[in-house]
């Protein structure tokens, strides 16, 4: 699997605040290098799935929430933050419209973190496969 570029594709995202799909962005650099405190391997460990490189979760997040784990530089990829009290466990796909509906809990303002963004994305990602939708 190629490298995910998150630079380019924080470009290519919309809908949201510009300080949510920054946050977004870091999460995903979270998913790809790790946790500091290693809660995303622990995880994977529990769910039974790969803990395998950085790049290859990156491309399952991204396969996940657009049908391809590769950055299409012609498409736009939206954030649309809904309602809900939890983060983990309530994030959908459209992959169709390469759409993410994100909890406004996962956001800091919120409070959430991008460690906790990075999680739900993982776990969503995780559970999801190449099935899509809702975890």
């Amino acid at each position: 699997l190629d490298p995910v570029d998150i630079a380019s594709l924080r470009a290519r995202m919309r809908g949201a605040s510009e300080t949510y799909l920054d946050e977004v962005g870091a999460a995903l650099a979270i998913v790809r290098d790790g946790d500091d405190g290693g809660e995303m391997k622990r995880l994977a460990e529990f769910y039974r799935a790969a803990w395998d490189g950085g790049d290859d979760r990156l491309g399952r997040v991204l396969r996940f929430w657009s049908g391809s784990p590769h950055v299409d530089a012609t498409r736009w990829y939206e954030v649309m933050p809904v309602a809900a009290d939890v983060c983990v466990h309530q994030v959908k796909s459209h992959a169709c419209g390469n759409q993410l509906d994100v909890p406004r809990a996962c956001f800091e303002e919120n409070g959430g973190s991008p460690v906790e963004l990075a999680t739900a994305l993982f776990v969503a990602a995780t559970l999801n496969g190449d099935a899509y939708g809702l975890v």
